[in-house]
């Protein structure tokens, strides 16, 4: 879904601005069990939503709160344009982003394949974990390791990603 077309933007600041429709729409969909992932795109500059990162991470740690209360996970993937030299500052707004647990991908459809093609969640958060160690810090959050019977589980349930 692209919240920033036409229809969701007659009238109202695109969603690279104003982040209130998105930030909505990601905790109506961190309720539903069907969603899977959730896919966003950060974009830099000016003319972009000038703290990103105040606006987003406590929208996804109320939404991966919500997906805890409901015994699932609830993976966030990203792709952040812009550069160092934005005023948001690429480099930060990355960060922050990882320490949130989300992975960031190099760009919108590498993105987009990641989330699309990835059936193994344990997988992915492992993988976010440890591109968000910060030097000396250890990755937080539940082992995961994958166990010796996963070959005798059954694959998971098709879910739908959720695109913002």
């Amino acid at each position: 879904m692209d919240l920033g077309a036409d229809e969701f933007t007659v009238g109202r600041p695109h969603p690279m601005i104003d982040y209130s429709l998105r930030n909505a729409r990601i905790i109506e969909e961190a309720k539903d069990e069907s969603v899977a992932v959730i896919l966003l795109d950060i974009v830099l500059g000016y003319g972009s939503n000038p703290d990103p990162l105040a606006e987003i991470i406590p929208v996804i740690k109320q939404a991966q709160a919500i997906a805890r209360q409901n015994s699932r996970l609830l993976p966030f993937v990203c792709s952040v344009t812009g550069t160092d030299g934005d005023p948001q500052s690429r480099a930060q707004v990355v960060d922050g982003l990882k320490r949130a647990e989300v992975l960031v991908m190099e760009s919108n459809a590498m993105a987009c394949r990641f989330a699309g093609t990835q059936s193994d969640w344990n997988a992915v958060l492992a993988h976010a974990r440890r591109s968000t160690a910060v030097q000396g810090e250890r990755p937080r959050g539940p082992d995961t390791r994958p166990s010796r019977d996963r070959a005798q589980r059954p694959p998971p349930p098709s879910r739908k990603a959720v695109v913002h």
